[in-house]
């Protein structure tokens, strides 16, 4: 694996998969989160992802600025070829898809365990793409 998609997938693991789960990893993993810590550490996750320059960048951003590196890094898309790429990307559309097209408060109380579920697939499908490149690559 060439530097560039080193650096790459150490920026994935770091901008979206240590952010969008940040606040989620500090509740209860048994589910008795207060209500608007969860709401409140979703919302981070999802729409301050990341902080760069005065700027909150929403996850949905981190992910689309990362696809366009990505093609420049890996012109030969051989990282797109991989089981866990396509995993990575499933898993991170389902999480995106808590806030789209807003983030609807009510639908994610209703489904807490399932939206804190899906944000949190997003860093273990992160790790299992770095393996896989790793050892592909």
């Amino acid at each position: 694996m060439n530097d560039a998609l080193t650096v790459l997938l150490d920026d994935l693991s770091h901008d979206l998969g240590k952010y969008l789960v940040l606040n989620l990893r500090f509740l209860p993993a048994d589910g008795s989160d207060q209500r608007s810590e969860l709401l409140d550490a979703v919302t981070q996750g999802l729409l301050r992802t990341h902080h760069k320059d005065g700027q909150d960048i929403p996850a949905h951003e981190v992910w689309a600025r990362w696809l366009v590196a990505l093609d420049d890094a890996d012109p030969q898309r051989t990282i797109r070829s991989l089981p866990a790429f396509e995993k990575l990307v499933s898993v991170v559309e389902t999480a995106l898809a808590w806030a789209e097209p807003h983030l609807d408060e009510d639908r994610i109380l209703a489904n807490a365990a399932q939206a804190r579920a899906d944000l949190m697939a997003v860093p273990e499908a992160i790790r299992d793409l770095i393996k896989q490149a790793r050892k592909t690559l």
